[in-house]
This record gives C-alpha cells, sequence and structure tokens, in this order.
C-alpha cells in the first residue's frame, strides 16, 4: 500500500512539474499591431536634372566618338579614361548617333561588356 501511495506521489509531483514546464513555454501574447508610416527625404532634383543636361556627373564613364575611335572619358572631369581602339566607321549608323551624344555606363563592368561586343 505504501508503495502505491509512493508512486502517486511521484506521478502527480511529475504532473504538476510538467504543468507547471508547459504554463512557461507558452508564447508571450503578440502586442497590438499598429500602423505605421514610412518616410524618405527625396534629394534636391535640381543637381539631378542640371547633371542629366549636361550628360555628366550621373554616369561613372562616359563613351564618346573621338577621330572616329571610341573613347571612354571618366564622367565626373570628362578627362579620357581610356582609348579604346575601336574604329567608329565600323560601327552601325544608330550606335554612331547615340555615340555623337555620348552614352553614359554607371559601373566598368557594365562598361567592358558594351565595349566588348563591339571590339573586334
Amino acid at each position: 500500500m505504501k508503495r502505491i501511495v509512493s508512486i502517486c506521489i511521484i506521478i502527480c509531483t511529475l504532473a504538476a512539474s510538467s504543468a507547471v514546464l508547459y504554463r512557461e513555454k507558452k508564447p508571450l501574447p503578440q502586442p497590438e499591431e499598429t500602423q505605421t508610416a514610412e518616410f524618405t527625404i527625396m534629394p534636391d532634383p535640381e543637381p539631378l536634372v542640371k547633371a542629366a543636361a549636361e550628360n555628366t556627373a550621373v554616369f561613372r564613364y562616359l563613351i564618346k566618338d573621338c577621330d572616329g575611335k571610341v573613347v571612354v572619358y571618366a564622367a565626373d572631369t570628362m578627362e579620357i579614361y581610356m582609348e579604346t581602339g575601336i574604329r567608329t566607321d565600323a560601327l552601325p549608323e544608330e550606335l554612331r548617333d547615340r555615340l555623337a551624344a555620348g552614352i553614359g555606363f554607371f559601373e566598368e563592368p557594365e562598361l567592358f561588356d558594351f565595349l566588348e561586343s563591339y571590339s573586334s
């Protein structure tokens, strides 16, 4: 009889401790969802419009026709960055027209992909 009582006490103790542990693992109540507004501060558009009109500073590199060859310029300083050796008379007329105004590139890999597609 004492043995049965001891087993019952152990089972009750385990059940009580399981209930306490289960209660502790319950997820915490989530706070009420609130709506927030996100604001972004837009830069002053005037310098961007000015840069786009000048066709400089928007791009990192600018390619143009110079004496019948494609030349790469640093767009911010308009100094020669690289002479390509690509002759413009071998290019399609539409591309020659675009080169007269200048074709801009943001990154060097983009520039080199373009140049590679037109080099022999």
